[in-house]
């Protein structure tokens, strides 16, 4: 059995459990491996764009002792996926824009599946948006630090209802944003990311909106961090 790294640990107990699995860009196969190793779900389909990746993940995926429950398949995005065929899908490690783009590319297929959890590597803001206004509602949130760097993990499930969330929630999350958060020093990072902006903008004397909106940041921050 692979050892796997904390963030991938925490994506796998983020899915239904016992359910068939899609790994979106799976890179080596880590966390297909992993989800059949450790017998949380039957079969998982892990995909991967480019030859030399589908080549690691076919490799590294036929080594494990499970690779008859690893379906390994070349493709972009869920178009490898036919509706329905899994319950969840997992899309880890690409930047936020690049999830966005893949969920966008057919919102009716995606709709097919139960479950996504969703691990961006940059931007997790736009993909919130792109839930806000698809009417996905997001169910969990969790914070992970490893190797000295946040990293946000989502859970969405399809839904049909367009909802408005405020532009800090969409910036940390509105689970994150709860009050009783157990993700305090990452708020206190994003607090003083907002403050550095706000002197910064203070100096220039230009970007009036952005600088209205960075403060009211700063006050609804505030207020989960020291009024809960």
């Amino acid at each position: 059995m692979v050892n796997q790294s904390l963030r991938l640990k925490t994506i796998a107990k983020l899915i239904e459990k016992g359910q068939p699995t899609a790994d979106i860009g799976s890179d080596h196969a880590g966390l297909a491996r992993h989800l059949v190793e450790t017998g949380l779900v039957p079969r998982v389909i892990a995909t991967e764009l480019g030859e030399e990746p589908f080549s690691r993940a076919y490799q590294s995926a036929g080594n494990s002792l499970q690779a008859d429950k690893i379906e390994v398949r070349k493709g972009d995005g869920l178009q490898v996926l036919n509706p329905g065929e899994v319950t969840n899908v997992i899309i880890a490690g690409l930047g936020g824009d690049t999830i966005t783009n893949i969920l966008a590319n057919d919102w009716q297929k995606a709709a097919s599946f139960k479950r996504f959890v969703f691990q961006p590597m940059s931007r997790p803001a736009v993909i919130r948006e792109a839930l806000c206004r698809q009417g996905w509602p997001i169910v969990d949130e969790v914070i992970i630090r490893e190797n000295n760097r946040y990293f946000v993990i989502i859970v969405a499930v399809p839904g049909d209802e367009p909802y408005n969330s405020s532009p800090l929630e969409i910036d940390l999350g509105p689970i994150i944003l709860q009050p009783g958060s157990k993700c305090q020093s990452y708020l206190l990072y994003h607090l003083n990311k907002y403050c550095h902006l706000r002197d910064s903008l203070q100096k220039s004397r230009q970007y009036n909106e952005l600088l209205v909106e960075t403060e009211q940041k700063i006050a609804g921050l505030e207020a989960v961090l020291y009024e809960g």
